[in-house]
C-alpha cells in the first residue's frame, strides 16, 4: 500500500474560527496547539538592543488535528492584511481521509469567500513532512521548519494561481427549529415570495409532532426551475449544531434546495441556480423569523 501526502492552501478572512468550521465536518477536531496572535514584545532598552524588533510579527502557529493523518496548521500571513492562510496537510494511506479534507477546504473557501490552492508534489511533501515532525515533537511546537516549508509551498501556489470556485451545495439552506410549521404556513411562505405552488402536490403530510413524517412542497419560479421545501424530523443532529446551545435549534428541519425543471445543459443550469440562490436565502431567513432556530448551509456550516 502506497502512502500519499498532499496539502491544500486555505485562504480565509483573518477573523475566521477554523476550529469551529472544522467541527462542522469533523466533530472531534482538536487543537494540539492553539495559535497565539502576534503581540508587542517587551521594551528593549540599551545600546546593545538597538535595531531589535519591537514586536513579535509572526505569533505562534496553531496545529489542529482534524482526523487521522489530517492536520491544519497556521495562520500564515498573505499579501492582504485581512486574510490569512491555513494549510490542510494530509497523510493518506487508504484514500479515506484525503479527499474529504480537500473537499472541506474547498467548502470553507466558498463559505467564507476565500480561496484554495494546491502546490506541486515536492513543496507539498516538504510541508507535510515538517508538520508531521512537529506532531512527533509537540514540545518544540510546530514553528520549527514549518514556516520555511510553508513559504516554499505558498510560492508554488502563487505561481499556479488560487481557486475561488463556488460550492453548489453551499447555496442550499436548512433551518433547524424547535417549532413545527404546518403545510399551510409553508405554502403561504412560498406564495409570499412569488413562487407558484399547490397543496395538491404535497408529497407527505404531518402525523402530529411525535413521529411527524413531514412534507415536501415545490415552488416554481418563472424561468429558473423550482425551489423545493422539504420538512422532516431530523434523527441525528448535524455536527455543526453540537457546537451550539440546544435552545438555539431543534429537531424539525426545513430544507430549501433548487431543482431544474427543463433540460438546459450544465451552463444554463448554473445560471438559473445562481439566480435562484438569493430566493432560497430569503426563504430560509423568513422561516427563521417565523419560528426561530439555526440555519445551516448545504455544506453544513452555520449561517449568521
Amino acid at each position: 500500500m502506497s502512502v500519499q501526502v498532499s496539502c491544500t492552501a486555505l485562504v480565509v478572512p483573518r477573523t475566521i474560527d477554523v476550529r469551529t468550521l472544522a467541527r462542522a465536518w469533523f466533530p472531534h477536531a482538536t487543537w494540539l496547539r492553539e495559535p497565539l496572535a502576534p503581540r508587542p514584545a517587551q521594551a528593549l532598552v540599551g545600546a546593545r538592543f538597538r535595531g531589535a524588533p519591537a514586536t513579535d510579527e509572526n505569533g505562534a502557529l496553531g496545529l489542529l488535528e482534524v482526523a487521522d493523518g489530517v492536520r491544519v496548521v497556521g495562520p500564515f500571513p498573505t499579501a492582504r492584511d485581512d486574510e490569512v492562510t491555513w494549510w490542510v496537510t494530509e497523510v493518506d494511506e487508504d484514500g479515506s481521509t484525503g479527499s474529504v479534507a480537500r473537499a472541506w477546504a474547498r467548502a470553507v473557501a466558498a463559505h467564507t469567500a476565500g480561496a484554495t490552492g494546491t502546490p506541486a508534489h515536492p513543496a507539498a511533501g516538504a510541508l507535510v513532512a515538517a508538520v508531521e515532525h512537529a506532531c512527533r515533537a509537540p514540545g518544540a511546537g510546530p514553528d520549527a521548519g514549518v514556516r520555511e516549508a510553508a513559504e516554499r509551498a505558498w510560492a508554488d501556489v502563487r505561481a499556479t494561481g488560487l481557486d475561488r470556485s463556488e460550492s453548489v451545495r453551499g447555496g442550499w439552506r436548512t433551518l433547524f427549529s424547535p417549532m413545527l410549521v404546518d403545510v399551510q404556513q409553508a405554502f403561504d411562505l412560498l406564495v409570499r415570495h412569488g413562487l407558484r405552488t399547490s397543496l395538491d402536490n404535497v408529497a407527505e403530510r404531518h402525523r402530529g409532532v411525535v413521529g411527524a413524517l413531514g412534507f415536501t412542497l415545490l415552488g416554481r419560479t418563472a424561468f429558473d426551475g423550482a425551489v423545493v421545501l422539504r420538512m422532516y424530523r431530523a434523527e441525528l443532529e448535524p455536527p455543526a449544531l453540537l457546537e451550539l446551545p440546544w435552545r438555539d435549534h431543534g429537531p424539525f428541519a426545513y430544507e430549501f434546495t433548487w431543482q431544474p425543471e427543463h433540460e438546459g445543459g450544465e451552463a444554463v443550469d448554473a445560471i438559473a441556480r445562481r439566480r435562484v440562490l438569493p430566493t432560497i436565502t430569503r426563504l430560509a431567513h423568513a422561516m427563521r423569523d417565523a419560528c426561530t432556530g439555526t440555519i445551516l448551509t448545504g455544506d453544513g456550516f452555520v449561517e449568521a
